[in-house]
Parts: C-alpha cells; structure tokens; sequence
C-alpha cells in the first residue's frame, strides 16, 4: 500500500455532540469542510441534549454511560440530535426501501428524477435540482436545514441527512483525489497492484481502505462488490490513464447509489453505506 501522505479533507456529521454537528476527523485524512457556508446547516437549532460523547470512548457519554439511544430517544430529533445506533432503531433499511416504490406509485417524482433526489425534495429540501444529489459538486446538493429536518418524521430526518452525508463524503474524495498530490497517490496505488488487470474500482479501494475512517472504509468494500456499474469496467493499461479512470469511476458510482436504494433486490450501493449508521455516525480514529 502507498503511504497515504496528504489530507482528505472530509466535512462529517459527528451527530453526538452538543455543540455541532461538524465534527473534524482525526484520522490519517485531516478533515475540511467542502460546504459553501463552512457548517453542516443541520447543525442549527438541533441539539443533541446531555448525550454527549467523550473524546475517549465515542460509545459512552462524560459520565460514562451508554450512548445507544432508545426509541424514544431516536424520534425526538429536536432534543437529542442524531445517533448511528437510531438507523437499524428506526428500521431505516426497510423504510428506506420502501419509499421509492410508495412514492414513485403515487407519481410524486418527476419523470426521470432518481430515488435520492426524489426523497430531498419531498422532504422539504430545497435547490435540489434535476441532477443535485446523484452527483459530485459542492453545492448542488443542499445541506438540510434545521427547520426542514423538524418538520419532518425521524426516519425522513435520518434519510435526508444520510443521503447529504454520502454526496459530500463523495465530493471531498474526488475533490481532493483530483488535486497534484492526489494523482500522484492514485498513481502510486496502481503501481502496486500487481493483478494483470487493474481497475478503477481496484486502485480507488486500495485508497479507501487504509483509511481508519469507517466510512471511507465502507466505501472501498462497496467497491469491492461484485456488483460493477456500467460503463466503470475499463481496464487501466497505462499509469497516466489512472487518474481520469478513477475519478471516472467515482462519479459513476456516486450516481448509481442515488438512482436506487437496492438494485434489483439486492442490498447495493447507499444501502450498503448506510448499515449500522455509518453515514451517521462521527469517525473516530
């Protein structure tokens, strides 16, 4: 593996403290926020109440205790915020599941509107746009506001919030994989891959898995699926090439997440990103 040596400057939810939802990764790629006013708009007016992690032990709050929130806790977003534990409390895999095929039956998306884009702007969030979230770019998908995501049930909050965390996970990456020392990373991982045939999917999760941050994690396994995105299956001869394949490849997938939350039945994609509240939950590290 390279030594991974430069910033990913990633802007995450840390949805347990009491200040902020903006948290700044400590891990291996420094965090930066990627949004255009420099804080998550969904942390204001949302407090999360006393449960506040520690420093020490994300899992427990300064007394000690167990921050796994109840179902009472997770439906009371205004007072106690967000917790990763609330995703499978909740049941968000199957109401997430589930939503596309009520809505798209009652004709509540625009034609040809993906599943992600659809379910922003039937929150309540606004500026989405035709491509808005199914792709990479710092302000075209909108951060939730705070008014909106109180408005709303806990599962829609906890839906909007996940599909904003995954698009500006996804933009920071590219953003910062596009950069000079970016493509030299890139570069370097392909030069280490030693299978004759090497793909975008391959050199981008070699990247994503060294990372201590469980989401770029996450990330690197889904593309280690045997699920491939058309069009993303070229294989990379040259090391000049490795760089536009794989930034290529990035955005393909980005946009196959938000077209559906399963494919085909089977558990793909945002759902994979999601399990355990990963895109809720801070990184530790």
């Amino acid at each position: 593996m390279p030594s991974l040596n430069f910033a990913f400057m990633i802007a995450l939810l840390s949805l347990t403290t009491t200040t902020t939802f903006a948290s700044v990764s400590k891990n291996r790629f420094q965090a930066r926020d990627v949004t255009p006013n420099g804080t998550p708009a969904v942390s204001a007016g949302v407090t999360p109440g006393a449960k506040r992690q520690t420093d020490i032990d994300p899992s427990l709050d300064d007394d000690g205790d167990d921050l796994t929130y109840t179902a009472e806790d997770c439906e009371d977003v205004a007072d106690n915020g967000f917790n990763a534990s609330c995703w499978d409390t909740l049941g968000m895999h199957d109401f997430m599941d589930g939503w596309y095929p009520s809505v798209k039956a009652a004709n509540k998306c625009n034609p040809g509107e993906l599943w992600a884009n659809c379910f922003m702007r039937e929150t309540g969030v606004p500026g989405v746009g035709t491509i808005g979230c199914a792709s990479v770019g710092p302000t075209i998908c909108p951060e939730p506001e705070a008014d909106t995501l109180l408005g709303v049930t806990a599962q829609t909050a906890y839906g909007a919030v996940a599909i904003w965390s995954l698009q500006n996970l996804t933009t920071a990456i590219y953003s910062d994989l596009q950069a000079d020392n970016g493509t030299a990373l890139i570069q370097q991982a392909f030069n280490n891959l030693t299978t004759p045939n090497i793909y975008g999917m391959d050199v981008l999760s070699s990247i994503l898995l060294a990372d201590p941050d469980p989401r770029t994690q996450q990330l690197g396994k889904v593309f280690r699926s045997n699920i491939t995105v058309p069009g993303t299956d070229t294989n990379i001869t040259y090391v000049s090439q490795a760089s536009t394949v794989v930034l290529f490849v990035l955005q393909q997938y980005l946009a196959s997440f938000m077209t559906n939350y399963t494919m085909n039945g089977q558990d793909w994609g945002f759902e994979m990103m999601s399990q355990n509240g990963t895109l809720i939950g801070s990184a530790t590290g």
